[in-house]
């Protein structure tokens, strides 16, 4: 790390349901403090379902706070930012430069469709965008989105504990892998999502499947939205606690990423579902965009076939584990990924 003497505070609101949201947040925590980053985390989390008043009021404690600690200390203020704070603008004009915006995805379609309410979103963040710092985000391509109405963007993709996923510390677990039909397959394909959203493209998926003969298991992992084939290759497993899980992550030999974010008008993600297959030494097979350079050969690019996964499974199959996960580890952890973001504001 650089110049240690610039201290950084990061700031989110953000619901109880927003898992996801909150174990990155976490892990980045955790990552500040083993490797003694100079920045510290706030985060208010509140009830998903609170009437207007509670919520304005937490939204609005939120900013006091963050307009407090900005006084104690000579900071760069990174807020997460949420398209339904209308107290943003005020902190903004405030603090000015001193603010970063980081950004998750599109926020104006966060909202909803309608156009006047779009309108007035975007205006507003038209806004605060002029007042504030740099942007932050989690690709190249919401950076780049953002950055025509600002001067410049951060980059910081979403990243996970690496040592946390050891494989080597997974205990077997008993789970239903195959069915007896397919016993014999040395290909068996990972897809986990805790909800199977549209974008996720678990149809496109099965639709190939149905048309095919090949000879694999595929293990679901999580709930589709009716998106389900009676098929023997094919074994939905619901929700599973993390042990069944990382025994899933043993045995399968691909991870499946996202393969219909043209759904949401967006072509790069990076998905803590394939930092966590790659930590898993599994290779990942996607039809999106990511860190991940052209080099780097176990995040490959493609339509949903199911001819081509298979085609990379078997071009990929002689890669360890442990190969897999090493060569992974600077595009994954949160540790590395951290210290980068912070020293990009040197």
């Amino acid at each position: 790390m650089q110049n240690q003497n610039l201290e950084f505070q990061f700031f989110a609101f953000v619901f109880g349901g927003q898992c996801g949201i909150i174990n990155q947040i976490n892990s980045l925590k955790n990552a500040a403090r083993v490797n003694a980053l100079p920045i510290s985390f706030n985060v208010c989390v509140v009830q998903s379902k609170l009437d207007i008043l509670s919520l304005l009021f937490k939204l609005f404690a939120y900013h006091v706070r963050i307009i407090a600690l900005s006084f104690f200390r000579t900071t760069h203020l990174l807020v997460r930012y949420n398209p339904r704070d209308p107290f943003l603008i005020f902190t903004c004009a405030l603090l000015r430069r001193r603010v970063h915006l980081v950004f998750h995805t599109y926020a104006e379609k966060e909202v909803g469709s309608l156009w006047v309410i779009s309108f007035f979103v975007k205006t507003y963040l038209n806004l605060a965008l002029r007042m504030s710092g740099r942007i932050v985000a989690v690709t190249s391509e919401i950076g780049s989105f953002y950055k025509l109405r600002n001067a410049d963007f951060v980059l910081m993709p979403n990243s996970i504990d690496y040592t946390s996923n050891d494989p080597q510390s997974t205990v077997n677990v008993e789970v239903a892998f195959a069915s007896p039909a397919n016993l014999s397959s040395n290909i068996h394909l990972l897809f986990v999502a805790s909800r199977f959203a549209a974008w996720q493209g678990l149809d496109l998926i099965l639709q190939s499947i149905s048309s095919s003969s090949v000879d694999f298991t595929l293990s679901v992992v999580g709930n589709p939205l009716g998106e389900i084939i009676d098929d023997s290759r094919v074994i939905y497993h619901g929700d599973l606690d993390h042990s069944v899980l990382n025994s899933l992550y043993a045995r399968s030999t691909l991870g499946l990423s996202c393969f219909a974010l043209y759904r949401k008008g967006m072509k790069e993600a990076c998905p803590l579902k394939v930092r966590e297959y790659l930590a898993n030494g599994l290779p990942v097979y996607g039809s999106h965009f990511d860190v991940f350079p052209s080099s780097f050969p176990f995040f490959f690019i493609g339509p949903p076939s199911i001819y081509s996964i298979i085609e990379y499974n078997n071009r990929i199959k002689n890669y360890t584990k442990d190969e897999i996960r090493n060569a992974s580890r600077e595009f994954i952890d949160t540790s590395s990924i951290l210290e980068k973001t912070l020293n990009s504001f040197y």
